[in-house]
């Protein structure tokens, strides 16, 4: 199939223009035009974007993005209708004057999907109908108008094995109350949601933490969720198959099997062994265990000899033309995922070709990861980062640290200043030295490590290389010599800035509560991540009764102060 098109078709009814757009329900839920699906979704629009083909008629289009003429259209049955045509917006600027009038067809309707079509007749000047968002379709589209169907039904088919219809429940309660009326397992599910999404399996009758967090976010989220008792699953059915037209091989029973279309009969090809083969090819790969067979493509039972050899295999990867993919693929995951269509103002096309130009010029990962990077910031965008991907990284032996400060006596042996308090709850967030039965005070003197006398060498820490975490031997005592010296095994810290930064923020809260006479509590979050904001909680709660909080952030201008 081409990657262009022109039409010269005298149409005697309306064509479509199809658009594939699952996660419709969560744009209907939040009701805006401008919503923006979360990044799998935009994903799955880009991938299946073709499959309305399977459904449109021949004189249908069907939208998608970026044509790339998959094969499987030159290979299409001559027993099957014609495909519906792809257009991409850049087709459809192109051929605007010759298009015919079209009515848009959006796989799940939404006011997210209308202003699409609107923005693509403005800028494509289309003759195109878009049907009208009426609000009754908020409701038609939740599983609550679902179940009254479901009720309906029941009514009207009495003598027909039909399940319960789910309930729905606005509280946690409501939820814990159907549990302990209703027998194990059950579904629960949010009322806008679809394809496996928005689920939640209870194997019990009764909910975890992290089962009343799920609902909680759920009922603040979409107001109430459903739950019935889940059916008894039967089997999972899912299929590959291949077909020459006359046989069609594919995986069943344990094995690779073939059903003969003129026969109608089904015999086994390979038992245990699946089947890879490539259309228009003659030749098939199995696949059993950890072996791989190349036979030609069998007619029943599958002669399977003797395996091919892979021990002598090696990959060899082309990085230049990896790296530019890559480069390609950071480059329209912006286009397509960017929150504004307008790119900030940036001309995007042009700012790929600016730093197209660069990429075979670099040499190493880190090399392409500058260039994504320096793209990235055309955009003026903050958060916007480049992962380093697969870098080669030196293996790192971890010195033990002591959460302590240290200096070097003029013995020659190494002297305790102090010992960070830390905190006892955390493992990660206390000195080795402050755990129960070492007894170490800061002053004392760490005159050997693992039989090694620590005046023997110029920097204590090189006694500690590799010993992070890893039960290690010290002797500790009052006085700069080895005599008298007490015997104790501590596991030293991998790193200290936890520690540090933990005794940081409490030496901060002590100066503004000291200075505010108590009015006034301090909180430091380090980051807007998820530690950074579990570290909010974890000081927001306790000091809810000050009047006012000083909230700290890093690289900030100043933080903030808030009054009660």
């Amino acid at each position: 199939m081409p990657n262009s098109y022109t039409y010269y078709i005298t149409y005697s009814m309306k064509s479509k223009i199809h658009f594939f757009n699952p996660g419709h329900e969560t744009a209907i839920l939040q009701g805006s035009e401008n919503y923006t699906p979360p990044a799998n979704v935009q994903r799955m629009i880009r991938e299946l974007s073709y499959l309305p083909v399977w459904y449109a008629d021949a004189e249908d289009f069907v939208f998608t993005e970026e044509i790339v003429s998959p094969r499987f259209f030159s290979l299409q049955p001559k027993e099957f209708r014609p495909f519906a045509k792809l257009i991409s917006r850049k087709e459809i600027e192109k051929q605007k004057d010759s298009l015919p009038e079209m009515q848009a067809t959006p796989w799940g309707l939404s006011p997210h999907s209308h202003s699409f079509f609107e923005k693509l007749r403005k800028s494509g000047n289309l003759n195109l109908t878009i049907p009208e968002w009426e609000e009754e379709y908020t409701r038609l589209t939740s599983r609550q108008t679902a179940a009254e169907c479901l009720d309906k039904i029941r009514e009207l088919l009495p003598d027909m094995d039909i399940p319960v219809s789910p309930k729905f429940c606005k509280k946690v309660r409501e939820v814990e109350k159907y549990l302990i009326l209703q027998n194990a397992p059950f579904i629960l599910k949010t009322p806008y949601s679809s394809s496996g999404r928005g689920l939640l399996w209870l194997p019990e009758r009764k909910l975890t933490a992290k089962d009343r967090t799920w609902i909680e976010g759920a009922l603040n989220k979409q107001g109430c969720v459903s739950i019935e008792c889940a059916l008894d699953k039967y089997q999972d059915f899912a299929m590959e198959f291949y077909s020459d037209g006359n046989k069609v091989y594919y995986w069943g029973r344990g094995g690779t099997r073939v059903f003969d279309l003129k026969e109608q009969k089904e015999d086994v090809v390979a038992d245990g062994a699946s089947m890879g083969v490539e259309p228009g090819s003659k030749k098939v790969l199995f696949f059993k265990g950890d072996a791989l067979y190349v036979t030609d493509i069998p007619s029943g039972k599958a002669d399977l000899g003797d395996p091919v050899n892979l021990s002598n295999m090696k990959i060899a990867v082309d990085y230049p033309k990896e790296w530019a993919q890559i480069f390609d693929e950071a480059w329209r995951a912006y286009r397509d995922g960017f929150y504004l269509e307008n790119m900030h103002g940036v001309d995007w096309n042009a700012v790929k070709a600016k730093y197209q130009v660069l990429v075979p010029y670099a040499k190493t990962r880190l090399d392409l990861n500058y260039i994504i990077g320096e793209m990235i910031g055309e955009l003026n965008c903050g958060h916007a980062y480049v992962n380093p991907g697969e870098v080669e990284r030196p293996d790192r032996i971890k010195t033990g640290l002591l959460g302590a400060e240290i200096s070097r006596d003029k013995s020659g042996f190494f002297r305790l200043e102090k010992i960070l308090p830390g905190a006892s709850w955390s493992k990660s967030l206390r000195s080795p030295l402050t755990e129960p039965g070492i007894e170490a005070k800061a002053g004392e003197f760490i005159v050997a490590i693992d039989g090694v006398p620590t005046n023997s060498v110029k920097d204590m820490y090189s006694l500690l290389v590799g010993k992070a975490g890893v039960p290690t031997e010290i002797l500790l005592n009052s006085k700069p010599q080895l005599e008298g010296a007490r015997k104790t095994v501590i596991s030293p810290l991998e790193e200290e800035y936890s520690l540090y930064h933990y005794n940081w923020v409490q030496d901060n809260i002590k100066k503004v509560d000291k200075a505010s006479n108590g009015k006034i509590g301090y909180i430091y979050i380090p980051d807007m991540g998820p530690e950074g904001l579990n570290e909010f909680s974890r000081y927001f709660y306790p000091q809810l009764d000050k009047e006012g909080l000083i909230i700290g952030r890093p690289c900030q201008l100043g933080g903030g102060m808030f009054r009660r």
